[in-house]
């Protein structure tokens, strides 16, 4: 059919959410000034697909494509033939896997379509290539930093800052680009009890070759039973467990990555400094992280510092199976030393 028609074709797929429609550009096809090429990436955000992925006058049609949506190819005859010297790659040598990949910018290269051990002598013969060009391919996120409060499950809110890291070829690409990046809370089982939306940032913004460092903040209801923190990217918002995969250590089999183990509290206080000006007084209040099966007794002293400072009330606490999560006060007094100064 004719560029109008192809154009109709493409109004039609469009009704997808979040699939994106891979346009066939063999040989540059459909890429010509005014084709229907550039209509579906302009219009709809297309992938493209071409015939050869070892031979760079066919794998730079997909360029254009880029940042819009996914590149994809395959072989144009099977590895053995291009190992041979076969092929319009003209041969094969350790340059020729990164060059296309790097090149071309793909996100996915089918290697097992001519028949059916093709692709496992590939992997054999070149293991180490793919080991990484596996990971190059497309997008590949890696998380260099982070920095958080150490404890977040007793009702806290707070700011999570981290910096990601795209190391492949391409950017993620999902359509309408609906992406979110979320904090949870896990238990010791790594079973998630409560999840944040970081507001503000956004896995589409990992483009190929940068660092991006955002910054959120995030509250969560009190659970006595986090162990864990952990992040996770998706495509919606609206999902439960991650759908994109975030690094390999520490990832767990629903795809969160584990930023740490939190620090575990039986007491909890409503501050963790205080100032005391000296002939003051000043409070602070206290409960427990995890409802007690008795009563608990809870003793508050000075063990260090300035010997002026004392617990002048609210030294011995009592908690019980009721009100072992409601606060009670501790009121610190500072008493006048002999100098003429007034310290704190």
């Amino acid at each position: 059919p004719g560029d109008a028609v192809k154009r109709q074709y493409l109004d039609q797929y469009a009704g997808f959410d979040q699939t994106h429609i891979i346009l066939p550009i063999s040989g540059g096809k459909g890429m010509e000034a005014g084709g229907y090429g550039f209509y579906a990436r302009d219009t709809h955000r297309c992938g493209a697909r071409e015939d050869s992925a070892d031979a760079w006058w066919r794998w730079k049609t997909c360029l254009p494509f880029l940042n819009y949506g996914p590149a994809v190819a395959e072989w144009n005859t099977s590895w053995g033939a291009i190992r041979s010297g076969g092929g319009w790659s003209g041969g094969w040598d350790d340059s020729v896997l990164p060059g296309q990949i790097e090149g071309s910018k793909y996100s996915y290269v089918n290697m097992g379509q001519w028949n059916g051990t093709d692709a496992d002598t590939f992997l054999k013969d070149c293991a180490a290539q793919v080991d990484e060009w596996q990971n190059r391919m497309g997008y590949w996120f890696k998380l260099t930093g982070a920095t958080y409060p150490a404890d977040l499950g007793n009702g806290t809110s707070g700011r999570l800052t981290f910096t990601m890291r795209n190391d492949g070829v391409a950017p993620l690409y999902v359509r309408k680009n609906t992406g979110a990046v979320k904090l949870a809370l896990m238990d010791g089982g790594k079973n998630v009890l409560d999840a944040s939306v970081l507001q503000g940032a956004n896995p589409f913004d990992w483009k190929p070759g940068q660092s991006v460092t955002s910054a959120a903040t995030f509250s969560f209801a009190r659970h006595a039973g986090a162990a864990h923190l952990a992040l996770g990217v998706f495509t919606k918002p609206a999902l439960a467990q991650p759908d994109v995969r975030l690094g390999i250590d520490n990832g767990t089999s629903n795809n969160w990555y584990v930023l740490t183990e939190m620090q575990k509290k039986d007491i909890l206080t409503s501050v963790d400094a205080i100032r005391v000006l000296e002939g003051g007084l000043t409070t602070f209040q206290v409960k427990l992280a995890v409802a007690p099966a008795g009563d608990v007794a809870v003793s508050v002293a000075r063990t260090a510092g300035d010997s002026d400072i004392s617990v002048s009330a609210g030294a011995p606490l009592t908690f019980t199976p009721a009100n072992w999560d409601s606060w009670q006060t501790v009121t610190l007094a500072a008493a006048k030393d002999a100098d003429a100064v007034r310290s704190e």
